[in-house]
């Protein structure tokens, strides 16, 4: 069963490559349009460890019997790509889940949302996502999963509902209550935003009920954990804390936590949508819903001797998963190679329903890919697409990143000359423990004149105090 779990998510990734669109050029939108919209972000989820992206261990993935499979209930988070469109080179613009989540929700960089060094508060004067969507009638709930802070005006406005709870499973019983309650065959459109916390650090995963065809409760702390391990390592902030020299079999142990608590995300998941393709199935709501699942950001797992940080600008902290998913009306590719941005989201969901775009320029609807060969509505830069990141160093020094399909450059303004940049090669090096900048010169100054007109491009309010930590 192992071997069966572990070979299924990759045979779809090889057969879906292969697989295009019909759809032609100078076309509608084909099929019938979604009616609502599920944006779920998930803080601390890496690319790599999902079993979507080929890692070994079944993290985002279930093994269900055919019979749930005929009825539209296997709903992993590798069924539901499977059955979407994967950008399988999507980059968070921070390793902070919060500046992340600011940026998914207007389509703008951290250092213009000012959610960035310890500032919390959304600028109240952007448009957002559930200003839009409200704007056009929709109906708007969010459920966050956020201890602290307390989020302010601007992440809640246009959302008529918004609830921010402690945990997880908390998050998804309050949105089950309100699916409960909505009656999603009234004509009107929903937009929900669902924001699950873990597997952000610490990493300590629960026990869990689950439905009886699904092998019923499971315990996510043991999921990954080899039973003969005696250490000391708990995931735990407390333990981190003690600075104890972890060996190899600690390490091993902390990493099957994070992997438990990335199973214990899908598990949720599961859960929440499955109650909404039976809630909803008098009026086909799952299947008129555009589902968008994104990562906000990774976490270090011994990149550099440590785990649970997310201040490392380079694919273990910044490269995440993302996919869209409405087969009725998404058409291109399975698996797309594309480099994109999360701060590309807020201008596919626009796009998808036919609303104003309210992002800057620079910001692409997926959709512009997803459906090749759909005429680009931005001009078509393919492969030639750039993701850019700020990332909040240990002692609140800031790195600027860019993203190539294969490097990444990190420029730090504020470090000693000599030590400003770095360049990785991050399709052979994703720790990024190889500094290539010496051997790459002209490399270097054609990416840092990149970031330069990147930062310049920037729509800086004078009142962002972020302002003068941009370099000259």
């Amino acid at each position: 069963m192992a071997a069966r779990m572990r070979q299924r998510p990759a045979l779809f990734l090889l057969l879906s490559c292969c697989a295009c669109s019909g759809f032609s050029a100078g076309d509608e939108r084909p099929g019938i349009p979604p009616r609502h919209l599920f944006l779920v972000t998930v803080g601390g989820l890496r690319a790599d460890h999902t079993s979507l992206f080929l890692y070994p261990r079944p993290t985002t993935w279930t093994e269900v019997d055919g019979g749930l499979v005929q009825a539209g209930r296997a709903l992993s988070i590798d069924d539901l790509g499977e059955s979407g469109v994967v950008f399988a080179r999507a980059f968070a613009p921070s390793g902070d889940p919060l500046t992340s989540l600011a940026s998914v929700l207007t389509g703008r960089s951290p250092l213009e949302t000012g959610v960035l060094a310890g500032e919390r508060a959304l600028r109240p004067d952007l448009p957002t996502l559930a200003r839009s969507f409200a704007a056009a009638g929709f109906r708007c709930a969010a459920f966050v999963s956020a201890p602290e802070p307390r989020l302010g005006p601007g992440w809640r406005a246009g959302f008529s509902t918004f609830l921010q709870l402690p945990d997880d499973p908390a998050c998804v019983g309050r949105a089950i209550d309100w699916l409960g309650r909505e009656d999603l065959g009234d004509g009107g459109g929903r937009f929900v935003w669902l924001h699950l916390n873990s597997p952000s650090f610490p990493f300590e995963p629960k026990q869990l009920p689950g439905h009886a065809e699904r092998g019923g409760a499971m315990d996510f702390a043991q999921r990954f954990a080899d039973p003969a391990y005696a250490g000391a390592a708990d995931g735990s902030a407390a333990f981190r804390a003690t600075g104890v020299p972890l060996d190899e079999a600690d390490e091993r142990h902390l990493v099957a936590l994070y992997d438990g608590e990335v199973a214990q995300t899908k598990h949720l998941l599961e859960y929440l949508l499955d109650y909404f393709v039976y809630a909803g199935a008098p009026t086909y709501a799952f299947g008129r819903t555009a589902l968008v699942l994104a990562g906000t950001n990774g976490v270090e797992l011994f990149e550099r001797g440590t785990h649970g940080d997310a201040d490392l600008a380079a694919d273990p902290v910044l490269h995440v998963p993302l996919f869209l998913r409405h087969p009725d009306s998404l058409t291109g590719r399975r698996i797309l190679e594309d480099v994109v941005e999360l701060e590309d989201i807020a201008a596919t969901a626009l796009d998808w329903f036919g609303l104003e775009d309210s992002t800057p320029q620079r910001s692409h609807s997926l959709l512009e890919w997803a459906d090749a060969p759909r005429p680009r509505q931005r001009g078509d830069r393919g492969g030639d697409r750039r993701a850019f990141a700020v990332v909040e160093l240990a002692q609140g020094e800031l790195a600027f990143s860019l993203r190539d399909p294969s490097w990444r450059l990190v420029w730090r303004p504020q470090a000693p000359e000599g030590e400003a940049l770095a360049l990785y090669d991050q399709e052979y090096d994703r720790s990024a423990r190889d500094d290539l900048a010496r051997d790459h010169p002209g490399r270097v100054a054609a990416m840092q004149a990149e970031l330069r007109a990147w930062l310049a491009s920037l729509d800086l309010a004078p009142d962002v105090a972020l302002r003068a930590l941009v370099p000259e």
